[in-house]
């Protein structure tokens, strides 16, 4: 039976330091949640909090119909029926990979947990290795082993704290997208914590961004996208520049790219920052607004333009492989974007 999490306003000190302040949100039964963010932002905090392994000094975290935190209370880590999954996996040297499995099914009876890590290891496709030691499987097996030994006592969440950080990048996205389908199959609420984008995109329904200890927005991936909130979200999900701009009124903003179009996100002034994404810009010869190619990166099915402008601000740009322009060319270019963001500053 899959549980809700709500995570209400809390805050969290390490001695004097803030590390957490005021964050909520709310994680359906049986959906996938990650907290994405660079290092120190406090997302491995929360999920430490989550566990018990740390106190909440404000606000209160609630399984299901249970607070297991508050600002008095502390319930602990093994009252609450929560999995967690390790950035080193932390697997037993020791015991087989069955027996791993089975580690934390100490009460159930001995048929019990044969069945159980038997049909944990079907689902992952590792029941041929079930007398292997950790140290005969590689790194990807190691983290299916670590996940479905979380998976094995039917926790109420489980918890991932960087779970692919030591792999390298092929395989990090090909376990993301495997593991969210075993999660679902099994219907468990999951939040993790990681600072890759992609990785987050492969495996959340919702994620939220952190900066600074504060959690800025909450949301599907099309939204953070799409949507950001602020300028650092907007630099923090896909590539995007932020220009200089000046509000004209009627939701209209000047910059070097000419009169466009925006929807704002946050309150009108008369100074602005302009995000546009690579896709949003193309080269045209016959447009009057110059650009200098200052880099031009060959990615095989696309190159990606550095462009600098004639005020000397830069943006990004993609054009077909088939392209040929090279550094110091200058170029026409225009934006074809009808849904450009501005923030106001």
């Amino acid at each position: 039976m899959s549980t809700k999490l709500n995570v209400n306003q809390i805050s969290i000190n390490y001695r004097e330091k803030t590390a957490v302040e005021g964050v909520s949100f709310t994680l359906e039964a049986g959906r996938i949640g990650c907290l994405l963010g660079p290092s120190g932002c406090g997302k491995t905090t929360i999920l430490r909090a989550i566990s018990g392994f740390e106190p909440v000094r404000k606000g209160n975290i609630v399984l299901g119909d249970r607070s297991v935190s508050d600002s008095n209370f502390t319930m602990p880590s093994q009252e609450r029926r929560v999995g967690m999954v390790f950035q080193d996996f932390a697997l037993y040297p020791h015991l087989t990979v069955e027996k791993n499995v089975q580690f934390g099914l100490n009460k159930w009876s001995k048929h019990d947990r044969k069945e159980r890590a038997a049909s944990l290891l079907k689902l992952v496709k590792l029941e041929d290795f079930s007398q292997r030691y950790p140290h005969e499987l590689s790194g990807g097996q190691q983290q299916r082993v670590a996940l479905i030994r979380a998976m094995a006592p039917k926790p109420d969440i489980l918890l991932m704290d960087e779970p692919f950080s030591s792999m390298d990048t092929e395989l990090r996205h090909t376990l993301a997208a495997e593991v969210r389908s075993i999660l679902k199959q099994e219907n468990i609420t999951t939040l993790l914590v990681t600072h890759d984008q992609s990785e987050a995109f492969a495996m959340a329904d919702d994620i939220g961004v952190m900066e600074n200890s504060r959690l800025v927005q909450w949301g599907s991936a099309k939204e953070l996208y799409f949507e950001p909130k602020n300028p650092f979200v907007a630099k923090f999900i896909g590539k995007s520049t932020l220009l200089k701009a000046s509000y004209k009124g009627n939701g209209m903003v000047e910059s070097p790219l000419g009169l466009t179009k925006v929807k704002y996100m946050t309150p009108i002034t008369p100074i602005s920052l302009m995000q546009v994404r690579p896709q949003d810009v193309v080269i045209s010869l016959d447009s009057d607004i110059k650009a200098t190619i200052t880099s031009a990166l060959y990615l095989g099915h696309e190159y990606l333009y550095t462009l600098k402008l004639t005020d000397d601000q830069t943006l990004l740009c993609v054009a077909s492989s088939n392209s040929n322009y090279k550094e110091n060319d200058q170029v026409g270019i225009k934006l074809i974007s009808s849904n450009l963001i501005s923030y106001g500053v």
